[in-house]
């Protein structure tokens, strides 16, 4: 049986992160800090990363901002970095991007983050709609980046065509697991159609010890996927760690 890290995001409920945290360790081994927003996380103080965060028993990783201005890249990268540097103390396993527009934008950012001193198999971009990862492989490939595959966007989207990348599957290192994208909202797994779960089994046969996010933000919606993700467990094949 393969295992899983099971994750979900530190906004589960409207609540501090520290608060998501101690509810979420009750249901998953891992966090991933929603840093959505770049100059209100700048801003962040230890009341919002306190440092016993270290102490809950969690691993932890991060989802960068969604709201980055790629015409300065070079600024923004910059901003970024600053930003890494406030959750360095939780020692996260890897960072997940959206990519920008443009694939030369993306090469700015990852020059910056090596000059800094961190990994490139430590970035993981993700698939969203209008950038399904096709423009960015070369840059991917040339600097050795992970990949974070967000299962409702495939299928919202009509992605499947990444799937077949040269050295896609070896590359993904965050999985992103939901029902559906309706209206840029995700819903519980209840909603997911068969073609979902397909996907997963494939996820589940290709790899193993990757982060699966239980990416809802919710406590309604995280508590019904939560136990319809273990109720179909054995059959899957897997056990989340």
């Amino acid at each position: 049986m393969k295992k899983f890290i099971l994750s979900a995001p530190s906004y589960v409920l409207f609540a501090s992160i520290k608060e998501n945290c101690l509810f979420l360790k009750n249901f998953v081994s891992d966090v991933y800090l929603a840093l959505f927003e770049l100059h209100s996380c700048l801003n962040y103080t230890e009341e919002d990363l306190p440092p016993d965060l270290v102490e809950i028993g969690l691993t932890y990783h991060v989802h960068l901002p969604l709201d980055l201005n790629w015409e300065q890249a070079e600024t923004t990268s910059k901003e970024l970095l600053k930003l890494v540097q406030k959750v360095n103390f939780l020692q996260p396993s890897c960072f997940v991007l959206h990519p920008p527009p443009l694939a030369r934008d993306l090469k700015v950012f990852v020059l910056s983050w090596l000059e800094a001193g961190y990994l490139a198999s430590s970035l993981c971009l993700e698939n969203i709609q209008g950038r399904n990862l096709e423009d960015y492989w070369q840059v991917i490939e040339e600097f050795d980046l992970s990949i974070c595959l967000d299962i409702g966007h495939l299928l919202a989207y009509k992605q499947h065509n990444i799937l077949a990348l040269p050295g896609f599957w070896p590359r993904v290192k965050v999985v992103h697991f939901y029902g559906q994208e309706k209206a840029g909202k995700h819903t519980s797994l209840e909603d997911l159609p068969a073609a979902g779960w397909q996907i997963l089994q494939e996820v589940f046969f290709r790899l193993e010890n990757k982060i699966l996010v239980l990416e809802l933000f919710n406590r309604q919606d995280f508590l019904s996927s939560y136990q319809l993700l273990l109720d179909k467990k054995e059959d899957l094949g897997v056990c989340f760690v």
